[in-house]
């Protein structure tokens, strides 16, 4: 009994010494972790960030704008009266034709001064009428004056050959025949006076016809002006395209100059990208430029610098070639890419986020192990896509694209 109870306390003695050995060495593995492996690093998943890898050759560099398609050239519509809009017959986006009428304006006193013109044009053809008329009747009665003074003057002649006749026979008085006589010198003279006024009469006719001609056509240049002013109430297009736009609303009152609406010729586009003023520096008038409209791709060509800021970009104009893409219109939406020029036999990677060109930063680094180590690499130019490396990493190394900002104070992740 005693034999057996000895044993059994030897064997619990043997137990409890190796429960203290084991956790005697648990305790010295865990003081061997916090005082010589230092703290635990941060374990990113590899799902949740963008991998690059470092390549050698040639990249394009070009600068990635957003911009609109606008017309090349806006064609603007203004009244040349006034009046309230009555009618607005168009909508923006309609395909008009030339003289289309796009709105109605109304303009009573206008219309009034319309009909009066009209009434003075009517009176005025029948003044130039009526002395038309009296000229030609003044004309007869000169032709009947003249044949009237022919015959007083010739019957005058012969009753003064007869008692001339007589006067020598002693039969009639000298002074009957000298009365004679002067009546004849008067119907003579008479005679030749109406003969004057006949040959003069188609000058002065002519000038009265001219006089009152001028009347007239003031009158009708009146009325033509006046008629021109109320087709001027119906607003009409100045040349085929897409209504762009209408700045007036059913019955406002417009004056005269007032801009009606805007037309454009149909396709007849450009585009306007805006890009940051940092990067116009670089831009040149006639670079390549690759227009997408999200319907395809169009060619074209740097065609113009905005000398301006506006908002941190500067406008750049560009002129397409080509056929353009179905569906393409004014005010789309685009994205623009401006090739400025090749670089050859560099290392390059994919742009790490809030990385800019020529400048030298931190970013970590892959390593075979599935570690990222932080270091420093010196970045040169940029494409809207990739970007030089200068120094700090080689080909086919392996960086973190992603924003690395949280890590800022990190040297090194743990990649899962």
């Amino acid at each position: 009994m005693d034999i057996v109870n000895k044993l059994n306390q030897k064997k619990t003695n043997s137990n409890r010494n190796q429960w203290i050995v084991a956790g005697g060495l648990l305790f010295f593995i865990s003081l061997y972790f916090t005082f010589f492996s230092g703290p635990s690093l941060p374990t990113i998943a590899k799902d949740d960030i963008y991998l690059g890898i470092v390549k050698y050759g040639n990249i394009v560099i070009d600068v990635n704008a957003p911009g609109t398609l606008i017309p090349i050239e806006n064609h603007w519509i203004s009244s040349l009266v006034s009046g309230h809009v009555d009618q607005r017959l168009q909508q923006p986006g309609d395909i008009l034709e030339k003289d289309t009428v796009i709105m109605v304006l109304s303009n009573p006193k206008l219309e009034q001064q319309l009909e009066d013109a009209e009434l003075k044009l009517q009176m005025g053809v029948l003044n130039y009428n009526i002395l038309k008329e009296n000229l030609k009747l003044e004309r007869l009665k000169t032709d009947l004056a003249i044949a009237d003074a022919e015959s007083d003057f010739k019957q005058t002649q012969i009753l003064y050959q007869a008692q001339r006749s007589l006067e020598n026979k002693n039969i009639v008085s000298k002074i009957l025949v000298a009365q004679t006589r002067i009546k004849l010198e008067q119907t003579e003279i008479k005679l030749k006076l109406q003969k004057a006024i006949y040959s003069g009469l188609p000058a002065l006719n002519v000038s009265k016809i001219n006089v009152e001609d001028i009347k007239l056509q003031q009158l009708k240049r009146i009325k033509l002006h006046f008629q021109e002013l109320v087709n001027a109430l119906n607003i009409r297009t100045s040349s085929a395209g897409v209504l762009q736009d209408i700045v007036v609303q059913v019955g406002q009152l417009v004056t005269e100059g007032t801009l009606i609406a805007r037309t454009a010729k149909h396709n007849d586009l450009k585009a306007q990208l805006r890009v940051q003023e940092s990067q116009v520096k670089d831009i040149k008038i006639g670079q390549n430029v690759k227009i997408d409209t999200r319907n395809g791709i169009i060619q074209g060509k740097v065609a113009r610098i905005d000398p301006s800021v506006q908002n941190s970009t500067v406008n750049i104009d560009v002129t397409l070639i080509g056929l353009l893409p179905e569906g393409v219109r004014t005010d789309l939406r685009i994205d623009g890419t401006i090739e400025i020029g090749n670089i050859q036999n560099i290392h390059y990677i994919s742009k790490p986020t809030n990385v800019s060109p020529n400048n030298t930063v931190s970013i970590f680094k892959i390593s075979e192990d599935d570690f990222a180590e932080k270091i420093s690499v010196k970045f040169g130019r940029a494409s809207a896509s990739y970007i030089e490396v200068i120094s700090g990493l080689s080909t086919d190394d392996q960086i973190i694209l992603s924003d690395i900002s949280e890590w800022e104070a990190i040297d090194k992740l743990r990649i899962n």
